[in-house]
C-alpha cells in the first residue's frame, strides 16, 4: 500500500507532499516512510471502535498538515464517497459492523 501511495503521489505530481515522507538514505532501503511503525496490533471488536478507525481513515486527508481535501468524500483515493454518497471512484463493499 505504501508503494501505491508513493507512486500515486509521483503520478499526481505531489512531489512536495512526497518529500514529507523522505527518510535518511542509510536508515532503510526505502526512499519514503509512509506509515509510522506500530509495535502492536488491534483487533476491532466493537462497532464503536470500527467507526472510530473508519472515521480516522476517512478524515485524515482533510487534516491541515496534509490538506489533500476539504471533505473526506472529495479525496479521490478514499472510500469515504462510497460511505457518504453511495458511490465513489472504486468499487467498495460497504461494511456494517
Amino acid at each position: 500500500m505504501a508503494y501505491a501511495i508513493s507512486n500515486n503521489l509521483k503520478k499526481d505530481k505531489k512531489i512536495t507532499l512526497l518529500k514529507k515522507f523522505d527518510i535518511e538514505p542509510n536508515k532503510k532501503k526505502a526512499k519514503h516512510e509512509i506509515f509510522q511503525p506500530r509495535y502492536d496490533s488491534l483487533l476491532i471488536q466493537t462497532q464503536k471502535m470500527f467507526l472510530q478507525k473508519l472515521n480516522y481513515i476517512h478524515n485524515n486527508p482533510c487534516q491541515p498538515k496534509w490538506n489533500l481535501a476539504n471533505n473526506p468524500e472529495e479525496y479521490k483515493y478514499s472510500s469515504a464517497a462510497n460511505y457518504i454518497n453511495g458511490s465513489g471512484n472504486y468499487d467498495v463493499e460497504i461494511i456494517d459492523f
